[in-house]
């Protein structure tokens, strides 16, 4: 059988999950049954609900955010509470993420923790995660696409950064410092091929 995960990483997951639960709780009292004022997030809820009840991605604005607005379309029949909640989870993801790469680079666990708190802080992360927006959602993908670059796993890393530019397309010029994390030195083996697939996989998604 193949080994599994080693302690430090099971302990770094560990850790990751008591973040991912710490921001969620932070945000759930600012959750409300209504989608707030933005005028972007009013866009995107009436995409999908354009999209549920046409069948077909209507899109709130070029060139439009099909990720969000097909996930938020297969949801449509839950409340505006619920919906809201999918991007505070998001956004605890995104610290999680976040705490899980600075740990690879060898921060003690504490501080690292401290820092994927620092990211959920941060005012223009807190605002937006309990509204039906794109930013969130998509630094939650790209962040977890820099963590699977960084450990060499080109696939994940394309699909997740495919996923975070349907969520937001600007995303994609991540591209390259992602590929440049496949190059890294200890990497080099094999590197055109990973970074070959990483974009490869991006660019289908």
């Amino acid at each position: 059988m193949p080994p599994g995960p080693s302690p430090s990483i099971r302990g770094d997951l560990g850790f990751a999950g008591a973040l991912l639960l710490f921001v969620l709780l932070t945000r759930l009292p600012f959750l409300q049954d209504s989608f707030g004022w933005d005028a972007d997030a009013a866009g995107n809820v009436a995409a999908a609900q354009a999209t549920a009840m046409g069948g077909s991605f209507d899109p709130s604005r070029p060139p439009g955010y099909p990720v969000l607005v097909a996930v938020h379309a297969a949801l449509w029949p839950l409340s505006p509470m619920a919906i809201n909640g999918i991007t505070a989870l998001f956004s605890a993801v995104a610290s999680a993420f976040f705490f899980l790469i600075v740990r690879d680079r060898e921060v003690p666990r504490g501080w690292a923790f401290l820092l994927g708190v620092s990211l959920a802080c941060v005012p223009e992360i807190y605002v937006n995660s309990t509204i039906p927006m794109d930013y969130v959602w998509a630094l939650a993908f790209l962040l977890g696409a820099w963590w699977c670059a960084g450990r060499g796993r080109a696939a994940a890393a394309g699909l997740l950064l495919g996923l975070a530019t349907g969520c937001r397309i600007t995303t994609i010029v991540m591209l390259a410092p992602l590929a440049l994390l496949l190059l890294e030195p200890g990497r080099r083996a094999g590197a055109a091929r990973r970074v070959a697939i990483l974009a490869g996989v991006a660019l289908v998604v």
